[in-house]
């Protein structure tokens, strides 16, 4: 079974009723959501930051994104923290589900429906 710090798998998660898969790569850690400090310009998706490791993490409300009703959204969900671009950045998601290994078939194109830049292929 892959692991999280296996940088060949994917971290298989929930946000509202879809399935998402990422590589595990940026991922640094997997947290509950803690409490949030809500800067000058903060927004419903991007809605604050917060210290975690003594390390600034500045939010994104992934549900939010994906339009999933706050009625829908599990609480409280998981933090899936990565660093990209040198940035630490949490990803706000329903559930992290599970950590595979990366497919080497079944990849195909994306659904029109989920347009908007955020996959890049389906699985």
């Amino acid at each position: 079974m892959a692991q999280l710090a296996d940088n060949h798998a994917l971290l298989i998660y929930r946000v509202g009723p879809v399935l998402c898969c990422a590589p595990t790569y940026p991922v640094e850690t997997l947290i509950q959501p803690p409490s949030l400090t809500h800067p000058p310009g903060s927004s419903d998706s991007h809605p604050g930051i917060f210290r975690h490791d003594g390390k600034l993490v500045s939010l994104i409300e992934v549900r939010r994104l994906f339009g999933v009703e706050e009625q829908d959204r599990t609480r409280p969900g998981r933090i899936i923290i990565c660093l990209i671009k040198d940035q630490n950045t949490g990803f706000l998601v329903d559930e992290v589900i599970d950590v595979i290994d990366t497919p080497a078939s079944g990849w195909g194109q994306l659904s029109p429906s989920l347009s908007g830049g955020v996959f890049s292929r389906s699985l």
